[in-house]
């Protein structure tokens, strides 16, 4: 019970959408989850988030053999990186709006080359601000609450930018697994398996970070990526997650993501609409940090 009492606090604090998983944890009634079960959903044990969205993508492996680099997994990232043209960029930082079940709010999104990601939420009752660098991950709420993100979720599962996949999927230390094509109500893509050390200062065996990435199989642009995540290090129970990603446009000669959509097991979570754009900002080190 002491569990439940601190995920409703800690739901309460934060921004509704970007963590609405623990309060649907406490609030849905058995009745509901039992009667979504003759749907094709998704659902992790140990959760009781269930939908149907995004239910004919399969999970990712839980585990891979490491140092496994298919050359047409390979082939086919490497023309995905080429077209989006990002070798000259070090960093982006756009705003937008974010969008959830209960209301819509102004949003910057912030990410470099080195796998650093921040997202800030204004809201009614204040801002919401999400930061990853390093194996780092925290959330601040707009209360001055705040909770730790697992060092694999704050290290590429939340959410996958261009800038990490380029600085990844060639890497010595990653492994690329090509797993074929898979039929969706949308299309066919090609999925692929990316697993790379977890980035974690703190730990004392280095995790694996597992994202499965699907490429649209006519324009050859990433559409989503699916991941097992745990929203805070006191989780027992991991999420699946898919981020979809469309809305390219060029941008100074690259060709960036406006667009991300997210749901959990299956629910429809939140999305952001970027608008402006801007490459290569001033960024410290302390920016991702709190």
């Amino acid at each position: 019970m002491e569990h439940i009492r601190i995920r409703r606090t800690l739901t309460r604090k934060l921004t509704h959408g970007i963590l609405s998983a623990p309060m649907l944890i406490c609030c849905v009634p058995a009745a509901s989850v039992l009667g979504a079960e003759s749907l094709s959903t998704h659902s992790i044990s140990g959760t009781r988030i269930v939908g149907k969205q995004d239910s004919d993508l399969p999970s990712p492996p839980a585990s891979v053999i490491i140092g496994r680099k298919d050359t047409s997994a390979l082939a086919a990232l490497t023309k995905y990186v080429s077209q989006l043209s990002l070798n000259s960029i070090t960093g982006v930082q756009a705003t937008g709006t974010f969008t959830d079940q209960f209301s819509s709010s102004p949003a910057t999104l912030t990410y470099d080359n080195q796998g650093s990601v921040r997202l800030d939420v204004s809201a009614d009752k204040g801002q919401t601000s999400i930061r990853m660098q390093g194996g780092y991950g925290a959330i601040l709420g707009p209360s001055g609450s705040k909770h730790t993100l697992t060092s694999e979720t704050a290290s590429g599962e939340w959410l996958p930018s261009p800038l990490l996949l380029l600085l990844k999927y060639n890497d010595p230390q990653t492994t690329v697994i090509d797993q074929g094509l898979v039929n969706t109500s949308n299309g066919t893509w090609r999925r692929i398996t990316l697993a790379f050390p977890t980035l974690s200062p703190s730990a004392s065996t280095q995790p694996t970070t597992i994202i499965d990435v699907y490429l649209d199989l006519s324009t050859n642009l990433l559409t989503k990526t699916v991941s097992s995540i745990r929203l805070d290090t006191r989780d027992r129970a991991s999420y699946l997650q898919v981020v979809t990603i469309g809305s390219y446009r060029s941008q100074s000669g690259s060709l960036l993501p406006f667009n991300y959509s997210v749901s959990l097991n299956g629910q429809p979570q939140w999305t952001l609409q970027l608008d402006n754009v801007s490459l290569n900002p001033s960024l410290t080190h302390s920016y991702f940090r709190f």
